[in-house]
């Protein structure tokens, strides 16, 4: 990612976040966020190949599901997926990080790992 792309994300932010001594500077924390914001987990965990299983939590690996579902909500995701220039995976991972919020006290308890992976790359859980 370019320093010009860099700075025009950071201006989603609280950009003073992002200056020291009048200088554009960035954490690696801040510059995770960005990519998260920017590219699916599937793309990024792709990227860095062998090296995702030691550079992201345990609980952030992919894992393939089959699912049965109903025709007529296969071809709804298909549909939002593709008006939103995605795969159908990267939509539903997004529509269930809500489901994810809602449950964490509750899997971590069961999961340990489970609220650092759900908060990653952001705030420490």
């Amino acid at each position: 990612m370019s320093p010009g792309k860099l700075k025009r994300e950071a201006s989603f932010d609280i950009r003073e976040e992002y200056r020291r001594d009048g200088k554009w500077c960035f954490t690696w924390r801040q510059i995770a966020l960005i990519a998260f914001r920017w590219w699916a987990l599937e793309e990024i965990v792709d990227a860095l190949g062998s090296d995702a299983a030691t550079a992201l939590p345990p609980l952030l690996s992919l894992r393939r599901v089959t699912l049965r579902l109903p025709e007529y909500i296969v071809r709804a995701l298909e549909t939002v997926a593709a008006e939103d220039r995605t795969t159908i995976d990267a939509y539903l991972s997004g529509e269930l990080l809500e489901f994810a919020g809602g449950v964490v006290d509750q899997m971590e308890a069961v999961h340990p790992g489970f609220r650092r992976a759900y908060f990653y790359p952001g705030r420490d859980a």
